[in-house]
């Protein structure tokens, strides 16, 4: 019976050894799937946190060509109204100097 136990104890033995190694690569796979999730993780954190960089830097561009542009719109309405000012000046002298030559004119017919 001593005999018919050694056989059986070494046959669970490894069997027992089988499944440990069969876990062990089991853990092995599960920690590189982990690894390797995380390090695609990071890649593309890394990569959405370049993203957000260069739309931060987009929106800076954008705003700064706004600014810009209100700039030359506030400078047109300034030049805009000297234009028209200077206008109304030169057609109050035109219709004065009109009035002038007519009043001579009206003179000289007397």
């Amino acid at each position: 019976m001593v005999e018919a136990r050694g056989p059986a104890c070494k046959l669970q033995a490894e069997s027992a050894n089988q499944a440990a190694k069969k876990y062990q690569e089991e853990n092995l796979l599960l920690k590189q799937a982990l690894l390797d999730e995380e390090t695609a993780k990071t890649a593309s954190k890394q990569l959405l946190r370049k993203e957000a960089e260069k739309l931060m830097e987009e929106l800076k561009t954008a705003e700064d060509a706004v600014r810009k542009s209100n700039a030359e719109v506030e400078a047109m309405k300034r030049q805009a109204n000297g234009l028209t000012k200077e206008y109304d000046r030169l057609l109050t002298k035109h219709n004065e100097l009109q009035n002038l030559q007519g009043g001579t004119e009206d003179k000289k017919e007397q």
